[in-house]
């Protein structure tokens, strides 16, 4: 009588406290990973809209204009329009928020640079403010 060996392999008993613990990991490694790059939110300078707009016009404006410049687009990206002072401070959260995450712009076509998002953070964060 012959009798197949039978293999043994460990396996790993995954518990509750287990996943909770590796999901937590996750979550804050996550959480770390995707977090915006803020200004420095102890200056206490004053950024004017002057010194945002060339900002703006350059990097933003290009695509989010009536008539965009830059290539490729036909049209302002979701109808939003950026080339006055009060359509720029009335998207200023929306601004702040794709800014400081580095959504926009876009593939960073027009080379927005990381003192010019916290040139824009600082100025939203501070209320934007379109006076001179």
């Amino acid at each position: 009588m012959f009798r197949p060996v039978q293999t043994v392999t460990p396996q790993l008993q995954v518990t509750v406290p287990m996943l909770v613990i590796a999901s937590v990991v996750a979550v804050s490694f996550l959480a770390w990973a995707i977090k915006p790059d803020d200004a420095d939110s102890g200056s206490t300078t004053t950024i004017a809209f002057a010194q945002v707009a060339p900002v703006i016009e350059q990097r933003c404006a290009p695509c989010h204009a009536q008539t965009p410049t830059e290539p490729g687009f036909s049209s302002p990206p979701a109808g939003i329009v950026l080339e006055t002072p009060e359509q720029i401070a009335a998207r200023a959260n929306e601004i702040k928020t794709v800014v400081s995450t580095k959504a926009m712009p876009l593939g960073n076509l027009t080379g927005m640079t990381n003192e010019e998002r916290a040139l824009v953070v600082a100025w939203v964060t501070q209320g934007a403010s379109t006076d001179k």
